[in-house]
């Protein structure tokens, strides 16, 4: 990895997230926020500038004295790459340091397993680095959204049915030996609310929670800006709530109940197209699956008080819209009115939040400060 990444101080990184965090700071205002002197932050910053992770933008003119040019991060200072995938389906995607999704490709499989898994992402992210001219000092790593939760042995995950072959495994060390960058993992829920967080409606709350409707259900909650992991990486897991060998409000129970009535669905690139009011076996469903969600809603707002909670994941933002459709918010918070209740708002990136979240997951690693 480029020096430009590894040398980064305690003092670099509390400069360039603050940057990060705003997307746009002057030196001022940066030293107001970390508690760091200006002669300080004034260092930091241009040795930042140097190593192309920061640029000044055009001087701003407020009061007396020079003007202030507010800096931003350099988005071509480096790179990562996210990868998300299904049982049919890897997706790749490229970012730069600001976070913004510069490409993305997605290659359709006959059947997963990690070999293909690690082909067909050193594939598309040789042809994605090609075309966007990265070079290979400038990535920081590779992001893995994985469907799983932590295992207390680091390195280890349990993976949802369908990814069996990845436990009792070293998956990160099988990843980190089989792609060119460093890897780092995170859980599904987790990617999508750095994703939401970075570009989507999270960008308006500091803390939220995110439910996240995959393979699994379940959830990550943020604060202040940052993932909340819990002691053993497992925070958010609320679809214990609904037990596994009963209904309950997962994009698997969802596909398993569609396939049961004779549909051929697979795969969640399958539900895009399914027209909701046609189709009675998908409506029972959100029928039932939106009781269950407004239970969890309820019990997310009372056990964190979040400023809002974020309904997302993998199913296709129609379904997550006709699910909060068929939830009375004013009946469901009746009963403590007295108390402040969240805002409840639809994913605006669906997929995507998981992508980008996986993506950014190195630069973050890099960059927040302890």
């Amino acid at each position: 990895m480029n020096d430009a990444f590894t040398a980064l101080s305690e003092i670099d990184r509390r400069v360039i997230e603050a940057v990060y965090r705003a997307k746009e700071l002057s030196r001022a205002r940066i030293a107001d926020l970390t508690g760091l002197r200006p002669p300080i932050v004034s260092t930091a910053a241009r040795s930042l500038i140097d190593r192309r992770l920061l640029v000044e933008r055009a001087a701003v003119r407020g009061g007396r004295g020079q003007p202030s040019r507010p800096l931003a991060v350099n988005p071509e200072g480096g790179y990562s790459f996210g990868v998300i995938f299904t049982a049919r389906r890897i997706t790749v995607g490229l970012v730069d340091l600001a976070g913004d999704l510069v490409a993305q490709e997605t290659v359709v499989i006959e059947r997963f397993s990690v070999p293909e898994l690690l082909r067909q992402t050193r594939a598309l992210i040789a042809r994605l680095q090609r075309q966007a001219s990265v070079p290979s000092d400038r990535v920081l790593g590779i992001g893995i959204n994985v469907p799983a939760t932590a295992s207390s042995q680091a390195g280890y995950f349990h993976t949802h049915d369908y990814f069996a072959e990845m436990r009792g495994v070293d998956l990160l060390g099988s990843l980190r030996a089989g792609l060119p960058f460093p890897v780092t993992i995170e859980t599904d829920p987790i990617c999508a609310a750095i994703g939401e967080r970075l570009h989507g409606v999270g960008r308006d709350f500091d803390n939220f929670f995110q439910i996240h409707i995959a393979f699994r259900y379940g959830g990550a909650l943020m604060l202040e800006g940052r993932p909340y992991r819990g002691a053993h990486g497992n925070a958010g897991v609320i679809g214990i709530v609904f037990p596994v060998n009963e209904p309950r409000p997962s994009g698997q129970d969802l596909l398993e109940h569609l396939s049961r009535q004779g549909m051929n669905v697979g795969d969640f690139a399958d539900l895009i197209d399914l027209d909701i009011a046609g189709c009675p076996p998908l409506i029972d469903w959100l029928d039932r699956a939106a009781g269950q969600l407004g239970r969890s809603i309820e019990l997310v707002s009372r056990f964190f008080d979040p400023e809002a909670i974020v309904i997302g994941g993998r199913i296709p933002s129609n379904l997550i819209a006709a699910l909060l459709e068929r939830i009375d918010l004013d009946k469901l918070f009746d009963y403590s009115k007295h108390m402040a209740v969240p805002a409840v708002v639809p994913s605006l990136l669906a997929e995507q939040a998981g992508l980008i979240g996986a993506a950014s997951a190195p630069i973050i690693k890099l960059i927040m400060s302890k």
